[in-house]
């Protein structure tokens, strides 16, 4: 029999942002913007303590969200690749043995809950048609694939706020803080709240309008259409060269969120070189001005809700489902029959066979889900998936 639902679960799509979001035709920046910033506890507002073997009780996520926001300098010394190399044609690195730079973000695997501290890597020397300029974004990976804190924790040079905090709580041990989690034990429990469903729409919106905006992008490049302010050089593409992956089959959990489709259709906007909307239309436009206003708009758009916005909001997401394995069991690790739930009303996890993939209805397989109205599930299951490592 059903149970009751929370009401801000049950009544999800009527959240003026989730509406805001399932609409392609409007623009859903601030919904997502808005998403983003839903991500718990700040430092200021916790209290961490110590365990007796010296390790803290804080986890490091909170932490790196922290720095991530006040894009405060952080420093990585001697760190291990966990990922194959990509090797650029136009860059090379000054000291391998040191990174440091600005954090920009808080970035997770596609498939898995690793989770890597994005930086504008000061090591970096990028050649552009202006000359060599310092810096590029990089991501260094701290959690690993099964969700394991990495020896690179111990390598970050903290920023003097941050260190100040560790002080002032008493983390400190031999001028360094050592970390037992990557995420809250408490955060389990968010995987019934309305901010993770509202993360997961968000992400989902992130990632359709990326792809739109690279379709848009490659239509639009493929009529030989540039943009005025690229110099010839800029339109030329450097060499890239990939090491040779080794694969690593590790145990994830699986969650997807199933809720009524997306409605319209996304517009073409045009963008002039300040950055401004001058336009928009229902079709792609005819002019070549018009064209590379287009092109001009899908170009930062695809930037910022692919590696910005939207790599957020899965880290976002990805911290919860972490947590979901490993504390939402009701002795511990999550298990399907024994799950936790929470202090507020929620449905029961079912078993039924589902498929993530509508397009695909075999195989499918047995997943957990959560029914929260006829229009929103959530479906989870843990399952084996292969990943890219470095070859060591």
């Amino acid at each position: 029999m059903a149970l009751e639902v929370a009401r801000s679960l049950k009544e999800i799509l009527d959240d003026p942002d989730v509406v805001e979001l399932m609409d392609r035709s409007k623009d859903a920046q601030g919904a997502i913007s808005r998403a983003t910033q839903m991500l718990g506890k700040d430092l200021a507002g916790r209290n961490p303590g110590m365990f007796p073997d010296g390790r803290t009780d804080l986890p490091l996520l909170p932490v790196l969200l922290d720095a991530a926001r006040r894009e405060a300098v952080l420093g990585i010394k001697e760190y291990e690749l966990q990922r194959p190399v990509t090797r650029r044609s136009d860059q090379r690195v000054i000291f391998h043995e040191y990174r440091h730079g600005p954090a920009m973000n808080v970035t997770s695997h596609e498939k898995t809950p690793s989770f890597s501290i994005g930086i504008m890597d000061m090591e970096t020397i990028q050649r552009t048609p202006d000359g060599e300029i310092i810096g590029y974004p990089k991501n260094y990976m701290v959690v690993g694939d099964e969700g394991e804190l990495l020896p690179s924790v111990d390598n970050i040079i903290w920023d003097p706020e941050t260190l100040r905090y560790f002080r002032d709580k008493g983390l400190m041990q031999n001028g360094t803080v050592r970390f037992a989690y990557p995420v809250d034990m408490q955060l389990a429990m968010s995987i019934y709240g309305k901010p993770y469903f509202v993360r997961k729409i968000a992400g989902r919106r992130a990632k359709e309008e990326a792809a739109f905006h690279t379709a848009t992008k490659n239509r639009i490049m493929d009529m030989n259409i540039v943009l005025p302010e690229w110099t010839e050089e800029e339109t030329k593409k450097p060499d890239i060269k990939k090491e040779k992956p080794a694969k690593r089959k590790v145990t994830v959990l699986q969650a997807s969120l199933e809720i009524s489709p997306f409605q319209k259709e996304y517009v073409y906007r045009g963008e002039d070189i300040n950055g401004r909307i001058v336009f928009e239309t229902p079709y792609l436009p005819y002019g070549i001005e018009d064209l590379q206003a287009v092109l001009r708009h899908a170009i930062r758009m695809e930037s910022r809700l692919r590696y910005k916005k939207g790599t957020t909001l899965r880290a976002a997401a990805r911290a919860v489902e972490l947590a979901f394995k490993q504390y939402g069991g009701v002795n511990g690790p999550f298990v399907p029959g024994e799950e936790r739930y929470p202090a507020w009303p929620v449905p029961r996890w079912e078993k039924e066979l589902y498929s993530p993939d509508p397009g695909v209805m075999n195989p499918r397989n047995y997943w957990n889900r959560l029914k929260i109205s006829e229009h929103v599930a959530l479906f989870c299951r843990l399952t084996p998936v292969s990943v890219d490592v470095r070859n060591k």
